[in-house]
């Protein structure tokens, strides 16, 4: 079996395993106890699972669709060149791996974490979802559900521009980063302001780091001296942001003497996409992949 059919394979299986075992170990801790709030422990660690997860298997899935024209204008898949796309054995993977992982997963994750906090979130049993609300203004109370889709559409898009050229996948993503921070600047989700201007501080500088990406374009022959050093002015920015984000939260656990309800999103966008010349983050990857000379 091929490399990436077999990640793609082990990402769409992932799933299944962590919520069996996760309901295998509650559902034990359930007949010693017979005690509901097991059930609830269970159900709310299930959700997480699957939300931790889904940013990796919407790469692994990505990765069976993403091609580029290598060869006499011929497109293959970026992930393993020696297969070319749409032909029968790709249709094939397309139709009988990606488009089920596509349907459950990349887009089942987020509607059924969308509709549980839909239902629950007003409800007596609201503490199931609290994990996914605390933090947010009632009104926002499916951000969390938007910032999923986000890393999703941003992955999806670059992998589906990975034909053509490296400027119009970063421009894409430019724009995708800039209505979510205009969004996220007008909505203001969060309950705490520095909340909201922790994660807007974070949408910015991943919009720089971004910006960056135009010097790795292999058509503008950059001087190796210059990405170098581009290279750690990026590092430095990650950095800084992750410091300056611990910074806050420590900060606001020494003035209200407890730790504050930070929300997924805020640990989240403590790992900010750096944007190296090549397409192999583990969470949200923002590099897209350098232009190769036709054979």
């Amino acid at each position: 079996m091929r490399p990436v059919i077999l990640k793609a394979v082990m990402a769409s299986v992932l799933p299944v395993v962590l919520t069996v075992l996760n309901w295998g170990v509650y559902l034990s801790m359930y007949l010693v106890s017979r005690s509901k709030k097991v059930l609830y422990s269970g159900f709310q660690s299930s959700l997480i699972l699957l939300y931790t997860i889904h940013p990796y298997i919407v790469k692994a899935g990505v990765t069976l669709i993403s091609c580029r024209v290598i060869d006499n204008n011929t497109l293959y898949l970026t992930a393993d060149v020696s297969l070319k796309c749409w032909q029968s054995t790709h249709l094939n993977y397309a139709i009988q791996l990606f488009l089920p992982m596509f349907i459950v997963y990349i887009l089942g994750i987020p509607m059924a974490i969308f509709i549980f906090i839909f239902r629950l979130c007003k409800g007596q049993k609201r503490c199931l979802v609290t994990f996914f609300t605390a933090g947010y203004e009632i009104s926002a109370g499916l951000w969390e559900v938007v910032i999923c889709l986000r890393k999703a559409f941003l992955i999806i898009v670059l992998g589906l521009l990975g034909s053509g050229e490296t400027l119009i996948q970063i421009l894409s993503a430019l724009v995708l980063l800039y209505l979510c921070l205009e969004w996220h600047i007008r909505k203001s989700p969060f309950i705490e302001g520095f909340l909201n201007k922790l994660e807007g501080f974070g949408l910015f500088v991943q919009l720089i780091l971004l910006g960056f990406s135009f010097y790795f374009m292999a058509s503008l022959n950059t001087n190796d001296t210059i990405l170098s050093f581009i290279s750690y002015v990026i590092l430095l920015l990650v950095l800084g942001f992750i410091l300056v984000s611990i910074g806050i939260i420590i900060a606001q656990i020494i003035l209200y003497g407890k730790w504050p309800a930070v929300p997924i999103l805020v640990a989240s966008s403590l790992i900010v996409a750096v944007p190296p010349p090549s397409y192999n983050s583990s969470m949200l990857s923002l590099a897209p992949v350098a232009d190769e000379p036709t054979r």
